[in-house]
């Protein structure tokens, strides 16, 4: 490899990170190549950790300026518990109603800023925050992400020992996270049908 990289003045792009992962073992065999890319602005490389049912890791080569971000935090909606929200903002608000009431300098725009801070903070309050990847995949619901947290951590015992339990288990997780990706596709097409053209 070493003599084919000097032969056609290839560039390496790894930045050392592991791409293979089995059990407490991780290596690099991926090695990625380009030659004349770099014209075209900076080139990041990067292992993204998302769980790919491999125990090869995927890579991600981002080419230009416009880098973005790998991970970023996000509310968890699907687990937004609206009956505390309302615990929360019945109180706030009302404080919130008697001081303007008070005040008899009524600013519009004073207001709606407040009026927008009141609920920022009482979602804050009760929001669950989740990391997502820009590679994140929207079907992957609350109970089959402990489904593959369960999954990860019995992957060195499948390896090391190919039980039917284990086999059996990988199994039922492929299946609902496929049965899932298909049910999100199917809503996602049916939103089309209720939509405006603007909004397609």
């Amino acid at each position: 490899m070493e003599e084919m990289v000097q032969k056609y003045s290839l560039l390496i792009h790894n930045n050392g990170s592991a791409t293979y992962h089995s059990g407490t073992y991780s290596s690099t065999p991926d090695v990625t190549l380009s030659k004349g890319i770099t014209q075209y602005g900076d080139i990041k490389w990067s292992v993204i950790h998302d769980d790919l049912k491999s125990p090869h890791d995927g890579i991600v080569i981002e080419i230009g300026d416009r880098l973005r971000e790998e991970k970023r935090e996000v509310f968890d909606w699907r687990r937004f518990d609206w009956d505390m929200y309302k615990d929360f903002t019945t109180p706030a608000l009302k404080a919130l109603y008697e001081e303007w009431m008070n005040d008899s300098d009524f600013d519009v725009d004073l207001m709606a800023a407040e009026f927008s801070e009141k609920l920022h903070e009482c979602v804050n309050h009760v929001a669950i925050k989740k990391v997502v990847s820009v590679h994140s995949r929207p079907w992957i619901s609350a109970e089959i992400s402990d489904q593959l947290k369960l999954l990860r951590q019995s992957k060195k015992k499948y390896r090391l020992r190919r039980s039917p339990a284990n086999w059996k288990f990988r199994k039922r997780v492929t299946e609902m996270i496929t049965q899932a990706e298909h049910e999100w596709w199917l809503s996602e097409c049916k939103r089309l049908t209720q939509i405006s053209e603007s909004e397609k």
